[in-house]
C-alpha cells in the first residue's frame, strides 16, 4: 500500500495515511446476528444486569485485487456501493489498539466507475487514546486514582468521626464526580479538535486520492 504524510497545524503533528487501490473481485452483503447487552441498572445497593438481546446486522464482505496482484479482504465495512470489476480507492489511517494489530480506519473512499465517494473527517488524525491529550489523560487519571485511594483508606480506617465522614464525603461527592466530569469534558474537546483537523485536511486527502488512482 502507498502512503503519504500530511501535516495538521491544528493538531501540531504529522498524520500518516495509506492508500488501498485495486479492483473489486467480489462484494457480497450478508446478515449476521450480534449479541448485545443493555446497560446495567442500579436499584439501591443492587445492580441489575442489562437485558441481553440479538440484533441483525448487515455485513459486507469485499475482496480486492491490489495493484501488485495480491488479493486482500477489506478489514472494515465500506461506505460506498461496488461490484466486481469496479476500480476503487480507500484512504485509511492506522489506529493503535492495545493487545491487537493496528486497525485500518477508513477516511475517504471512492468508486472510480460510479463516481460515488464517502468521507469521514472525524477519523483523520485519530488514534487509540487521542495522542494530543494522552499525557494529560494519564496525569489526571492517576491524580484522581491516588485521591480516591487516599480518601477511601482514610474513610475505612478512621473512626466514625469528623475525619472519616469528611473523607467519605470527599470521595463520593467530590473526587469521583469531578473525575467523571473532567474526563468527559477532555474527551469531548479532543473529539472536536480532531474533527476540526479532519475537515481541514480532507481537501488534501481527496487530492492525494485522485493522484494515486
Amino acid at each position: 500500500m502507498k502512503n503519504i504524510i500530511l501535516h495538521s497545524p491544528i493538531l501540531g503533528r504529522d498524520v500518516p495515511i495509506e492508500f488501498i487501490v485495486g479492483e473489486v473481485l467480489s462484494s457480497q452483503t450478508r446478515t449476521t446476528l450480534e449479541t448485545r447487552q443493555m446497560p446495567a441498572t442500579a436499584v439501591g445497593t443492587r445492580v441489575i444486569p442489562g437485558q441481553i438481546y440479538s440484533e441483525a446486522v448487515d455485513v459486507t464482505d469485499c475482496w480486492l485485487r491490489l495493484e501488485d496482484g495480491k488479493e486482500m479482504k477489506l478489514p472494515f465495512q465500506p461506505g460506498i456501493d461496488m461490484r466486481a470489476g469496479h476500480q476503487v480507492v480507500f484512504v485509511v489511517q492506522r489506529v493503535e489498539v492495545k493487545g491487537r494489530a493496528d486497525v485500518l480506519t477508513p477516511i475517504y473512499e471512492q468508486n472510480k466507475q460510479t463516481g460515488e465517494t464517502y468521507a469521514n473527517s472525524s477519523n483523520v488524525g485519530r488514534d487509540s487514546d487521542y495522542s494530543d491529550g494522552a499525557q494529560w489523560f494519564r496525569v489526571l487519571k492517576y491524580t484522581f486514582l491516588i485521591m480516591a485511594i487516599f480518601c477511601g483508606v482514610v474513610a475505612a480506617t478512621a473512626e466514625r468521626g469528623a475525619v472519616g465522614v469528611a473523607a467519605l464525603v470527599t470521595l463520593v461527592f467530590g473526587t469521583i464526580p469531578a473525575g467523571f466530569v473532567v474526563f468527559f469534558v477532555m474527551d469531548m474537546l479532543m473529539a472536536r479538535k480532531i474533527k476540526k483537523a479532519g475537515k481541514q485536511l480532507m481537501p488534501e486527502v481527496k487530492a492525494a486520492a485522485s493522484l494515486v488512482a
